[in-house]
């Protein structure tokens, strides 16, 4: 491996191991470590310039610090979703921006859902040179809101346009904040302009779909969880099952049974 991930202030980031000096950098061919659903490494062959490459791919991602590390073999699966990491790291390895469907993953909060995104991201950079970008769709609403003030020199335009041009955007948390109509406006600009571009949005949620509250719920009961349609509208719920691939993500909460 010649490459290190460590943090910087809230973002992961990676930088090529300072053992790799300028001489050893001409020296020709580097080896990049891959491991398939069975856990079989093997050592690719890789040029210094495609290593840098990736290097950069994975900073300009801007995962969160905790998360940068995280990768599918390091993804600890519950019986509720046997199989689940095999399936995502198999969508990693063939990924095609031109032709892969995105990934949204659904399920109760705690069940890893971030860090299946996160692994996602990591193997797109570092091991595929894939741009792309991670983003907290609550802290996006507010980078937005902002621009809103008469003495901010951002545009909102400068925000959502390199989120749209982005071959491959990670949203985490779709659906959190108050779900107001300035939110879902945001949201609803953001996907439409993608769908309508051809671009892959992976996503994590922690609202279930109507049909699917309904079937969890059973017969007779009062439903008290909201919606993704409620949270998102009903078009973009739509445009999401078009354009995704889509997994629930069951399970106990892995940061409660940390506590325990």
């Amino acid at each position: 491996m010649k490459y290190v991930v460590g943090r910087r202030g809230e973002r992961a980031y990676a930088e090529v191991c300072a053992e790799c000096s300028a001489d050893a950098l001409d020296e020709g061919l580097w080896y990049t470590i891959e491991r398939d659903e069975s856990g079989y490494e093997t050592a690719s062959p890789t040029d210094k310039l495609h290593l840098i490459r990736r290097v950069r791919c994975f900073n300009e991602a801007q995962l969160p610090a905790s998360y940068g590390m995280k990768t599918m073999a390091g993804f600890e699966e519950q019986k509720e979703h046997v199989g689940l990491k095999t399936r995502l790291l198999r969508y990693t390895q063939r990924f095609d921006p031109k032709q892969s469907n995105g990934v949204l993953l659904i399920g109760p909060p705690g069940t890893g859902k971030t860090h299946l995104m996160c692994a996602m991201l990591h193997y797109l950079t570092l091991q595929r040179g894939v741009s792309c970008r991670f983003l907290d769709f609550f802290d996006l609403t507010v980078k937005v809101r902002a621009t809103y003030d008469t003495s901010s020199k951002v545009t909102e335009a400068s925000i959502i346009d390199p989120l749209v041009s982005v071959p491959v955007l990670a949203i985490d948390e779709l659906g959190k904040g108050r779900s107001s109509h300035y939110e879902r406006t945001i949201v609803d600009q953001l996907i439409s302009r993608r769908y309508n571009a051809g671009r892959i949005v992976l996503a994590t949620t922690n609202y279930f779909p109507e049909e699917d509250l309904k079937t969890r719920l059973g017969s007779g009961g009062e439903r008290s969880a909201l919606s993704l349609e409620e949270r998102v509208g009903p078009r973009i719920k739509s445009r999401l099952f078009e354009m995704c691939e889509v997994y629930t993500v069951e399970g106990q909460d892995y940061r409660m049974r940390g506590s325990r």
